[in-house]
């Protein structure tokens, strides 16, 4: 996938409409890999099974990186004609994506699931779904319920 800067590199699956953009927190090996592979199997080939476009780029895995990826694989979404557009974000990946996410305007993404976050920071957004999901008690998470409670309807917690 390539961006003003150079090559983005990024696993896809899948031709639908509704493109998933699926994040990884991970900053060992190559995150794409988990999304379609192993414990990510049912995100990315059960989704791309389903209907669903899914694109997985690789981060440097830290929180003041990524952006250019997240924005290159925007582009890219808009480029294939995608009809709607959501963010899939685990671990760490989800301060990446809820900061682009708060940079685009409202609606931009249909929606917003975090996986295990650390970050408590409510999500503004009227008009985009937000599902936020954890395991109880998981130490990753801790941000997870503050920032269900600080977000704005629609959202559901799972």
């Amino acid at each position: 996938m390539k961006n003003s800067d150079g090559i983005i590199p990024a696993m896809a699956a899948g031709d639908g409409g509704h493109v998933v953009i699926a994040l990884v927190g991970t900053v060992q090996g190559d995150g794409r890999r988990y999304i379609f592979h192993e414990h990510g199997r049912t995100a990315g080939q059960e989704s791309a099974g389903a209907g669903f476009r899914v694109t997985a780029p690789t981060w440097a895995g830290r929180p003041e990186a990524g952006f250019n990826e997240v924005t290159a694989v925007i582009a890219n979404a808009r480029d294939v004609g995608a009809g709607k557009m959501s963010v899939m974000a685990h671990s760490l990946s989800n301060d990446l994506a809820d900061g682009d996410a708060r940079q685009q305007p409202d609606g931009t993404f249909d929606t917003l699931m975090q996986c295990a976050s650390a970050d408590d920071r409510g999500l503004p957004m009227t008009r985009s779904r937000k599902l936020f999901a954890c395991n109880r008690g998981d130490r990753l998470a801790s941000g997870q319920a503050s920032a269900f409670e600080k977000s704005v309807e629609p959202k559901r917690m799972a």
